[in-house]
């Protein structure tokens, strides 16, 4: 494991707002990919697409910086 992040929802409306939870980060050195795997607690849908949106963006800017295109849609595979 890597780290542990705190996250909590602030959008109004949502019935997990103002409730932390928690996420681990791991890497699997395998695959080279990073594994965003939640705790026992509940993560709603804004969190969830929110640390996508994040992750997401994270990887655009490294696949640039070291001059990898992004995939196609339709072109990736499911590990596991």
């Amino acid at each position: 494991m890597l780290d542990c992040v705190m996250v909590e929802c602030t959008t109004i409306g949502c019935p997990q707002k103002g409730m932390p939870t928690a996420v681990d980060i791991r890497s699997d050195e395998k695959h080279r990919v990073l594994l965003l795997t939640p705790h026992k607690d509940v993560m709603c849908e804004h969190v969830w697409n929110r640390m996508k949106l994040e992750v997401d963006g994270k990887l655009d800017q490294y696949r640039e910086q070291e001059g990898f295109s992004r995939p196609e849609k339709g072109t990736t595979e499911t590990i596991g």
